[in-house]
């Protein structure tokens, strides 16, 4: 099978045009190096004000030097928004044509070389025609009252790819496609012009993607509600670290009555984070979602990508399923996440309920447990079934059957007693054996 020469172009065009898409993230902070140079596309002196030119500088990772791809309606072209303050100015990199009265970036009968880089606001397309060699176009004031032309394609920019699996790509004006934005010098502050495409590496540009990878394989871990109202676990990810500085977990309850809960800002080494916060009782059989999200905040960026929602309901303290063997006694230790002092009660055979005392938590000053103090030890007697039961301190010296539910930080299922049995159970707080 034999193509014509026209379509082999069109598809090599085509591929191109993928090849370039696949490399340029659309919205992505991206920085613009130059290869023969090592310098970066820059707004000269930090200044995001209209008119402002371009120039090539070191590279110092500030918003100077970040440019967010803006792909044009057709798909084929992009605009270049400049990064700037929350609250400054939308600027794009625009040509301007400076007329022959005023300054000239270089002598030369080519049109581009009469052409500067700088920031404009937005060109709207006029609604009325002119005759103009790029077809609608607006005449504008130019500093200093100088007459200009300008027109969206002054605004639009065409990416191709040189290297594209190495991020390389050559930039042509769509006003001018023979034409592509060159480096003119190795020094910081050299500027930044149009000069016909000849294929040197000072036209050709790493174009690298600031966008950050979200964190990814989100997983909870030992999720669960202490009573009277704390939500304790543990969250874990995986993530690229290069861009990144630091991370944030965040928590989204489905009960909008409830607050959304936040960590600190966490290094860029975390990969996972102890979730303890306290929103209250309601939290009790309700659902929360988790995300973790990846931040780049050096030089004054603040670059943040999510991680996919994580949702589950806290597990409480759901009573133990019944023994299937008799026991001797069971042995109670308090590691209770908060290291808080229980109150144990017990019930026999379904009766009233009796105080068996206080229980001391049991971690040491370098938060092992149980390593210090005594557990707490119930005999159980023959042909008995004793439930027991262990109280939060904020509920007082109330018994299990005046006290909420809530209160209750263990509760067992009845225990069948046999004194001459060598079986004893250990129960220890904390441990997810509520």
């Amino acid at each position: 099978m034999r193509f014509s020469k026209t379509l082999m172009v069109a598809v090599a065009i085509n591929l191109w045009s993928w090849a370039a898409h696949a490399q340029l993230n659309n919205l992505a902070p991206t920085e613009l190096r130059n290869v023969e140079t090592g310098l970066f596309i820059d707004v000269r002196r930090g200044i995001f004000e209209p008119e402002i030119p371009l120039w090539t500088y070191t590279g110092n990772t500030t918003d100077a030097q970040v440019f967010y791809p803006n792909i044009t309606s057709d798909g084929d072209l992009h605009r270049l928004r400049a990064s700037h303050p929350i609250d400054g100015p939308r600027l794009w990199v625009t040509i301007i044509e400076v007329d022959t009265r005023g300054i000239v970036v270089q002598e030369g009968d080519s049109a581009p070389e009469r052409y500067r880089i700088v920031l404009r606001s937005e060109i709207e397309p006029p609604t009325e025609a002119q005759d103009s060699p790029f077809g609608v176009d607006q005449v504008l004031p130019l500093a200093g009252n100088l007459p200009m032309r300008a027109v969206p394609q002054h605004q639009q920019w065409r990416f191709t790819p040189v290297d594209a699996a190495d991020g390389l790509f050559s930039i042509h004006p769509a006003a001018f496609p023979d034409f592509a934005l060159t480096a003119t010098g190795s020094e910081p502050g050299s500027p930044l012009l149009l000069r016909s495409y000849s294929g040197s590496a000072t036209q050709h540009w790493h174009v690298d993607s600031l966008r950050l990878d979200p964190p990814d394989n989100v997983a909870l871990t030992d999720f669960r509600y202490f009573p009277p109202g704390k939500l304790r676990g543990d969250i874990s990810w995986t993530a690229d670290s290069q861009r990144v500085d630091g991370f944030q977990v965040f928590a989204q309850p489905q009960n909008p009555a409830l607050q959304e809960q936040s960590s600190e800002l966490l290094s860029r080494a975390a990969r996972e984070w102890e979730i303890d916060f306290e929103p209250g009782r309601e939290a009790r059989d309700e659902e929360w979602c988790f995300s973790v999200e990846a931040r780049d905040r050096r030089a004054g960026r603040d670059i943040r990508e999510r991680s996919q929602w994580v949702c589950e309901v806290a597990r409480r303290n759901a009573p133990l399923p019944p023994p299937t063997t008799k026991y001797s006694r069971v042995i109670i230790e308090n590691c209770h996440p908060d290291r808080i002092t229980v109150r144990v009660w017990t019930s026999v055979n379904q009766g009233a309920w009796q105080d068996k005392g206080q229980l001391s938590h049991q971690y040491s000053a370098s938060g092992i447990c149980p390593q210090i103090g005594s557990p707490q030890t119930i005999d159980l007697a023959d042909d008995t079934f004793t439930s027991i039961v262990a109280m939060h301190p904020d509920c007082g010296s109330q018994s299990p059957g005046t006290a909420q539910a809530t209160c209750r930080v263990l509760d067992s299922a009845p225990y069948p007693g046999d004194e001459s049995s060598d079986n004893v159970d250990r129960i220890q707080l904390g441990s997810g054996r509520l």
